[in-house]
């Protein structure tokens, strides 16, 4: 496509706060003022333009005579830096000693700079956009004599041939004013599109000699060409470009697709991607829009005469092409054919849908990509891995859960950076959320994997704005709610998010994509539970029905229910069992048996399933135990590693519990009449021996060693004596762990009875099963706990060697997402389960690490 109206743009989807393309240009602190992203990205990955030490770029900053000199010395001479070479050929008397002396020898012995005079080339002075094309036109081999680009007329003849060579023009993405200094991306264009140009030599002519000068005239200027037909991004053309010159090893697809289906390029450089970057759409849409409509903001082109449409338009949603219904070409369907004066039928997009337009006038050929924004919910953060110097070896990830009816994404998870899979199709690779950011309400785009598109996942994430009120309305459409009024303000609602109306004059809170448009309510689909123990008509003589609930604080209380409950209408079965509600103004409840609920035999204090689903740190547990005299008291735990052991009664004392509907996880657990009971935590002696410990003397008979350990918790030294400490219990590197010991007659441990349970620890690097806030399942061969079940909680503790410092120190689950890839030696203790066949969790794990 030639003729859009911004051609060879990035396009950075404005209208959502999102990106959705590579860049290389967020590295710098001002990446959000660089405009022109691709001509940036490129020319820092070959070395040729550069940053501040501050980290910024300074798009708009202007570009000295001396830097332009720079950079095409570092395009012809291959990316290698001629400063050195070249310094003491300077002619010029005002630059022999300025730090760009050798880049302007250079280009001036090539005859592609010229100075102010014969001694003067004024270096600091900024260079107009004129002044640098003529400079890029000599790197071409535009010779300034034979070409015109000297004597009155050199800056029309310039421009004239700049444009001529594709340097500057609307489809090269360079109009700004050339009489003006240029800016330093508006150079780095001006240098992508020189490399993209035709390199010319000059043939014929006649020689004249005057003095000692050798003069031609009529000299013509011819195109060289490429035997190899390496063309960058131009197959078949045997044309010699720049690039082929000085950086072969740069190469960019034409005609791809990006994840959207949009038209792309991505340019690579030594095997290394650089970026992906989309062409501008022709038009760009986020509400719903007629063909009508569309046919009057084309230029009235009428699509529905075969005559003009070279092909069939394409419709692509969500990175997967549509070629049944708006792409059709027959009839009884919506066609995007039918773009015609005045047809208000058909229609494409939505609100809050990204709709972009691609229209080429010569080929006169359509595609549309739609880009829809859902609503979710992050349930998991993986902080990201780094190394001894701090660099990330892995990157950060969320995964989200999906909210309203949006279908499952088919792909098996997300690749990071480095080539590995991780989580499910609902992970993507984010580094700006936080452990703490659980729970929060995002809108999210997906899009297909490239090369293989029956693929989908997740390919942006940021968090939504959540506005409280209180409902003064609702606006439907079709039966469709459309927009919402919170107090004295309405919104919008996305047309993709599964928002659903909210109840009139309640408080509520409603969460906001980036375009301000409604994704999402917590005015329906209550995630507050309780237990319904029983309900029954208020009185003899009403169909009005209450309740006896057990909330989740543990208490206990008999409520009205709403009108839509009388005579036990809509409510669970025998009129018992787990329920969300919404308390409603009139005071009475409204309950709902939608979510997914369960029921189980036991409870067992940290090992993170009930009844098969999980339960996390957020969990409530409301346990009810009953006295003697058959008087129940309620009491209330957070989290998995606060309840106790629970083994759930027979008869009426069943443990029932409800999947939050948002986060896929164990919200509350209802116990009643249930026994209670702990699982003892033996006492543990964890010792590290390096081989390096100093033999000390206790008595004329005897002799010990000071060994570091860990006993009762606390980091401190226990003495072994000559025997131990020599003998073949103890092995240098490793912890030893012992639940029992002897002591000498001079109180030295003289031996020591190891522990069973638990097992070698293959490594401290990052979870993989759980969220690191609650449990953290390590696995393939990350932290390789065995074949057994067993989990590690956050507040578990974590012992290290550091072999650093060399000595004992104590950390945390999550601190270990920061070590390096050294930590490869340890041992794990594990309680013992009241559960058959499931392991228990990980007490504690001891381990050497380098910081």
């Amino acid at each position: 496509m030639k003729n859009f109206k911004k051609v060879l743009a990035l396009v950075l989807v404005v209208v959502m706060a999102m990106s959705f393309a590579t860049m290389s240009t967020a590295a710098f602190t001002d990446a959000e003022s660089i405009a022109k992203v691709e001509a940036v990205d490129v020319l820092s990955a070959l070395g040729v333009i550069n940053g501040y030490e501050d980290g910024s770029f300074k798009p708009e900053g202007t570009v000295t005579r001396a830097e332009m000199a720079k950079m095409i010395a570092t395009i012809l001479n291959k990316g290698e830096d001629v400063g050195d070479m070249y310094k003491g050929a300077c002619t010029f008397v005002d630059s022999a000693n300025h730090w760009a002396a050798g880049y302007i020898a250079y280009c001036a012995q090539m005859q592609i700079i010229n100075g102010k005079n014969a001694t003067t080339f004024d270096p600091d002075a900024t260079v107009t956009g004129t002044e640098a094309a003529k400079m890029m036109l000599g790197a071409l081999g535009h010779a300034a004599d034979k070409a015109g680009l000297t004597g009155p007329a050199w800056a029309s003849t310039t421009l004239s041939l700049a444009k001529k060579y594709a340097l500057i023009g609307e489809e090269v993405n360079l109009t700004c004013s050339m009489n003006a200094p240029m800016t330093r991306q508006d150079a780095a264009q001006l240098m992508l599109n020189g490399l993209q140009a035709v390199m010319v030599e000059y043939k014929g002519g006649t020689n004249i000699t005057i003095g000692n000068v050798v003069l031609n005239q009529g000299a013509t200027a011819n195109e060289l060409t490429n035997t190899s037909e390496y063309v960058i991004g131009r197959t078949g053309n045997t044309k010699q470009y720049l690039v082929e010159e000085t950086f072969s090893r740069l190469t960019r697809s034409q005609d791809g697709e990006d994840t959207f289906g949009r038209l792309s390029r991505i340019w690579t450089f030594e095997g290394q991607e650089v970026g992906v970057y989309c062409e501008a759409p022709y038009i760009t849409y986020t509400t719903e829009v007629t063909l009508g409509q569309l046919y009057t903001d084309l230029g009235k082109i009428d699509t529905s005469n075969t005559t003009l449409v070279a092909t069939t338009p394409e419709y692509y949603k969500d990175g997967v092409e549509d070629t049944t219904t708006l792409s059709a070409t027959g009839s009884g369907t919506v066609l995007l054919r039918n773009i015609k004066s005045g047809n208000i039928t058909d229609k494409i997009g939505g609100q809050g849908v990204i709709t972009e337009v691609y229209f080429d006038i010569d080929t006169m050929t359509i595609r549309v990509c739609e880009i829809n924004v859902y609503a979710g919910e992050i349930v998991a953060v993986t902080p990201a891995v780094k190394d001894a110097n701090g660099d990330v070896t892995k990157e950060a990830y969320v995964q989200i859960a999906r909210k309203g009816t949006v279908a499952k994404l088919a792909n098996t998870g997300c690749t990071l950076l480095d080539g590995t899979v991780v989580g499910t199709a609902m992970t993507v690779a984010s580094d700006a959320f936080t452990m703490a950011d659980k729970g929060t309400v995002v809108y999210y785009t997906v899009g297909v994997v490239p090369g293989d598109v029956s693929k989908t996942v997740v390919r942006s994430v940021d968090k939504a704005t959540a506005v409280t009120g209180v409902n003064k309305g609702n606006q439907a459409f079709g039966g469709t709610v459309v927009g919402v009024t919170l107090d004295a303000t309405s919104y919008t609602v996305n047309t993709k998010s599964g928002f659903t109306a909210g109840q009139y004059d309640q408080s509520e809170t409603i969460y906001l994509d980036g375009n301000n448009n409604a994704i999402w309510t917590t005015g329906v689909a209550s995630t507050d539970f309780a237990y319904m123990m029983g309900a029954a008509p208020k009185t003899t003589f009403t169909k009005d029905f209450q309740a006896q609930m057990l909330f989740e604080d543990g208490t206990l209380k008999i409520v009205d229910l709403a009108a839509a409950h009388r005579d036990g209408a809509s409510l669970p079965a025998n009129k018992k069992g787990v329920v969300s509600y919404v308390v409603n103004a009139d005071g009475t409840y409204t309950v709902s048996t939608t979510a997914t609920t369960g029921t189980a035999t036991a409870v067992t204090n940290k090992v993170p399933t009930v009844g098969g689903h999980v339960a996390d740190v957020n969990t409530t547990f409301v346990v009810g135990t009953t006295d003697t005299l058959g008087n129940t008291t309620y009491a209330t735990y957070t989290g998995i590693s606060a309840v106790p052991t629970i083994t759930g009664s027979v008869g009426t004392g069943v443990i029932a519990y409800a999947v939050n509907p948002n986060t896929g996880f164990i919200d509350a657990v209802f116990a009643t009449d249930a026994a209670l009971g702990q699982t003892a935590s033996a006492t543990v002696m964890a010792l590290y021996k390096t081989g390096e410990e100093i033999e000390y003397t206790a008595s004329a008979t005897s002799k010990y060693y000071n060994v570091a350990a860990i006993v009762d918790g606390k980091p401190t030294t226990v003495k072994l004596s000559k025997a131990l400490y020599e003998g073949a219990t103890l092995t240098a590197g490793q912890f030893y762990l012992a639940a029992a010991a002897t002591v000498d007659a001079d109180g030295n441990y003289a031996s020591l009875t190891p522990l069973t349970i638990g097992g070698a620890v293959t490594g401290f690097q990052q979870g993989w099963n759980f969220d690191p806030t609650t449990f953290v399942g390590y696995s393939n061969g990350i932290v390789d706990l065995g074949a057994t079940k067993t989990f590690v909680e956050a507040s578990t503790p974590v012992y290290v060697w550091n072999l650093t410092t060399k000595q004992l120190q104590a950390t945390t689950v999550d601190a270990i997402f920061d070590l390096v890839d050294g930590a490869n030696k340890g041992t794990y203790i594990t309680g013992t389960s009241a559960v058959p066949g499931t392991a228990g969790a990980v007490e504690a794990i001891y381990g050497t690490v380098q910081f």
